[in-house]
């Protein structure tokens, strides 16, 4: 009975170890999956990163030459501006000369005429 009782005592332990050992197994395999998973997310959000990191450039970039662009059309307006301002004296100008020409002629004309009297 003695060694009956030993060999159901050893039975009964290798049963537990190999149901021990599965459990093991199937955690190491779960923990692999777990670290799989971990691995592509963290190489999914590297790639998410230099992603918005390029985005990030490409926005700088754009940025930049807006203000560019924006300094370009303000200088252009300055200066519109003050073509339109020189274009308003020089009209103002030419219409006095055209004016004072206009006087002279009639003064030239009038000395013609008292000339040949």
């Amino acid at each position: 009975m003695e060694g009956e009782a030993m060999e159901k005592g050893t039975s009964s332990v290798e049963p537990q170890q190999h149901s021990g050992r599965q459990r093991l197994e199937a955690m190491s395999e779960q923990l692999e999956a777990v670290i799989t998973c971990m691995r592509l997310e963290q190489q999914a959000r590297c790639a998410a990163e230099e992603e918005l990191r390029q985005t990030r450039e490409l926005l700088d970039e754009a940025q930049k030459e807006i203000q560019c662009m924006d300094a370009s059309r303000e200088a252009e307006k300055v200066q519109s501006t003050s073509l339109l301002a020189l274009l308003v004296k020089l009209e103002a100008e030419n219409r006095d000369l055209k004016e004072t020409n206009s006087q002279l002629a009639q003064e030239c004309r009038l000395l013609l005429v008292k000339d040949a009297r």
